[in-house]
C-alpha cells in the first residue's frame, strides 16, 4: 500500500474521488484524509510474500510501481507526490469466503477467520451468527453459505500431545505453499 498525495488541480487536501478496483492492473485506490488517495494489491507486486518474514515496508521500486499503476487509472495521479507505503498480507482463503464454524477435531474451539480485510464491517453480523451457533449448536440461514471448510483447503491431522492433553492438531494449506499449523 502506498500512500499518494494529490495534486492541488485534482482535490489537494480537501477533495475526494470515488474508491476504485482496477482488475486489470490489479490495483485497487480511496480517498483518505489529508488530500491522500492509498494504493494497494491483493496480489504479490515482484515476487511473493512469506506471510513468516516479510518486508513490512515498500522499497523505492514498488512505490513507483504503485504511483504508475494509479497514473494508469486516474492519469492526475502521476503526479502525486508518494509520502510512504507499508507492506501487510491477506488472510483470505483459497475461495475468498470467511470460514465461520466449528473447528474439526477441537470440542468448543470455533473459527472466523479468513476476511481479506472485510471481517471490521461484517463483525456486527460474525458476531450474532458465531453466537447463535456456540450457543444453541444452530447455523443462521444466512451463515450457510460461509460454514464448513472450502475443498479447496488440504486439512491434515496428527495426533500430538500439549502439557499432557492429547490434541488432534490440524495444518492448513491454502494456495500458497506456507502452512498454518495450530499447535498449543
Amino acid at each position: 500500500m502506498v500512500a499518494l498525495r494529490r495534486p492541488n488541480d485534482f482535490g489537494g487536501r480537501s477533495g475526494l474521488h470515488a474508491v476504485g478496483l482496477d482488475l486489470t492492473r490489479d490495483i485497487y485506490l480511496r480517498p483518505d484524509a489529508g488530500g491522500m488517495t492509498l494504493v494497494g494489491s491483493s496480489e504479490n507486486v515482484f515476487s511473493p510474500s512469506n506471510p513468516d518474514d516479510y518486508t513490512q515496508g515498500l522499497t523505492e521500486r514498488e512505490i513507483a510501481h504503485f504511483r504508475s499503476m494509479a497514473g494508469g487509472t486516474i492519469p492526475a495521479l502521476t503526479r502525486a507526490v508518494p509520502r510512504g507505503g507499508w507492506a501487510g498480507i491477506y488472510d483470505d482463503t483459497p475461495d475468498f469466503h470467511p470460514i465461520l464454524d466449528k473447528l474439526p477435531g477441537y470440542e468448543g474451539l470455533y473459527c472466523a477467520a479468513g476476511f481479506s480485510g472485510h471481517g471490521f464491517k461484517l463483525s456486527p453480523n460474525v458476531g450474532q451468527w458465531m453466537a447463535q451457533l456456540i450457543l444453541t449448536g444452530t447455523k443462521p440461514d444466512d451463515m450457510q453459505h460461509f460454514s464448513g471448510w472450502p475443498s479447496s483447503f488440504l486439512l491434515a491431522r496428527n495426533l500430538m500431545t500439549c502439557n499432557t492433553l492429547p490434541l488432534t492438531g490440524l495444518s492448513m494449506v491454502g494456495r500458497y505453499a506456507h502452512a498454518i499449523n495450530l499447535e498449543c
